[in-house]
């Protein structure tokens, strides 16, 4: 039977024995169930109404082992988080600071860049420089689109920019450009690009230092002429771009300076210019390594096989000699020795490919006077790797053999040389001009019919081993055909 509504049932007698009363699982709704004496492992057990009367409860034994009894999880979650939100903060703090620091330095140094690149401009200077000796000046000089006008202009650039390499300007400096020739001797006007503003004094004297190191290779160049002024309107050159092809050229050629063709390595420096822009004749680059002289213009002139005592080994030097159109080269030595037959001169007559060789001279004996009867003539110098002696040194002049007699042509004592007789080329061997008696004994003259002693000279053919026939020829030049007869004499 159930109690009235509004009062509640009369308590269980059984339920006062230290224990709550069981809770009335009509009054359940909107409470939790009842804990499960399972779900008590591991936390302290619900208080004894026994220790609301002035003692403790009673301690678990399990939770007095040594460690402290658990910690309310939501409580130690917060802890944990809070501690290690304050380290993220600390180390995130730091690496803003970092990167802060990193960016204003940046910053700054970037201004800087700016701010140096912004002071520098380029400037232009204009130069003067006055050539003495190596080129001539002529009407092609005027002509900038001349083959003289571009070999010219191109040797001087390359000489100006590798006496800048001897310089501190180096590093400022660009390139050359030269503008125009003008006659007294030669005057060479040029331009001149650095990359930042310098005192033109400055770029003057470091200019004169520079080409007195450099030497001028084949140009002689005053050093004292050297004039730099400051151009009336600073311009930036305009790079001009020029499409071409690139040339690959195969072996034993090179390529031209422009790139436009390859040519031969044997046709570099043989006084004819097989490339567009005469690059392949440049002066600068076809200066002698004995006396860095190449093309030799003009009357008259020397060269010789080096500037010291003695010559170098292993060597190779090639002259240009150029006289006015007509006229004949003669070749004066007045200081020969070399290896003989190893260490070898050779005269030719032409430039290029088609040079006609006539003349290899070697030894000590003295040549004399030799004849190229051309406006244009070709002369090599070759050395092996041992025994570099004195060498030679020759000296030639123009001359006009266009009105030679017959007699003169003919006519010769061999003490100035051979004279107009030519050495065959296609023959055997040639003719030794000699002095003195011949060796061994009894092979040729003792002494020479024009002076009758053994200072005098004459020609001679070199002993044959054995038996062996050989033919040894020399030449006359083209004789006019005489009205009356003539006689011809040998001694």
């Amino acid at each position: 039977m159930q109690p009235p509504t509004g009062r509640p049932p009369p308590a269980d007698p059984r339920a006062t024995r230290g224990r709550p009363p069981l809770a009335d699982p009509r009054v359940a709704v909107g409470r939790p169930p009842p804990a499960d004496p399972r779900a008590t492992v591991g936390r302290p057990p619900p208080a004894d109404q026994g220790a609301t009367r002035g003692r403790p409860p009673p301690v678990d034994p399990r939770a007095t082992r040594g460690r402290p009894p658990p910690a309310d999880p939501r409580a130690t979650a917060c802890s944990r988080m809070s501690r290690r939100l304050s380290s993220v903060e600390i180390l995130l703090s730091i690496i803003s600071s970092l990167l802060l620091v990193c960016c204003i330095g940046l910053s700054v140094v970037s201004w800087i860049s700016l701010t140096h690149k912004g002071a520098e401009e380029p400037l232009q200077l204009s130069g003067r420089i006055v050539i003495t000796a190596g080129v001539e000046f002529s009407d092609e000089l005027r002509n900038s689109s001349s083959k003289q006008f571009k070999s010219l202009a191109f040797d001087l650039q390359q000489l100006v920019s590798e006496a800048f390499t001897f310089s501190d300007l180096l590093r400022f400096y660009r390139f050359c450009q030269v503008q125009h020739f003008s006659p007294g001797s030669v005057v060479v006007t040029f331009d001149l690009w650095f990359s930042q503003l310098i005192d033109m004094k400055e770029v003057e004297q470091q200019l004169k230092a520079g080409l007195q190191i450099t030497g001028g290779g084949a140009l002689v160049i005053d050093i004292n002429s050297i004039q730099i002024t400051e151009k009336p309107e600073q311009t930036t050159p305009v790079a001009t771009t020029v499409t071409s092809t690139a040339v690959t050229c195969p072996p034993g050629q090179t390529t031209c300076s422009d790139g436009s063709m390859c040519v031969p390595t044997a046709w570099l420096c043989d006084g004819v210019s097989h490339c567009s822009d005469s690059s392949d004749e440049a002066s600068f680059s076809c200066g002698t390594a004995c006396d860095r002289q190449f093309v030799l213009e003009g009357s008259n002139g020397s060269f010789r096989s080096s500037e010291s005592e003695t010559y170098n080994s292993s060597i190779f030097c090639r002259w240009i000699i150029r006289v006015n159109r007509g006229l004949s080269v003669k070749l004066n030595f007045h200081q020969f020795e070399t290896e003989v037959n190893v260490d070898v001169l050779r005269l030719y007559e032409g430039v290029g490919p088609n040079k006609v060789l006539r003349a290899e001279l070697s030894g000590s004996a003295p040549p004399g006077t030799v004849w190229l009867l051309t406006d244009q003539s070709t002369v090599e110098f070759t050395s092996d790797d041992f025994n570099s002696l004195s060498g030679f040194k020759a000296t030639y002049r123009a001359a006009d053999t266009s009105e030679l007699s017959n007699q003169e042509k003919l006519s010769c004592s061999f003490e100035d040389g051979v004279c107009f007789w030519r050495q065959q080329q296609d023959d055997e061997g040639d003719w030794i001009r000699a002095s003195g008696s011949t060796y061994p004994p009894s092979t040729g003259p003792s002494a020479d019919h024009t002076l009758g002693n053994s200072s005098g000279f004459y020609i001679v053919t070199p002993l044959s081993p054995g038996q062996w026939q050989k033919s040894f020829r020399i030449q006359s030049l083209p004789l006019t055909l005489p009205t009356q007869p003539m006689c011809l004499s040998f001694w």
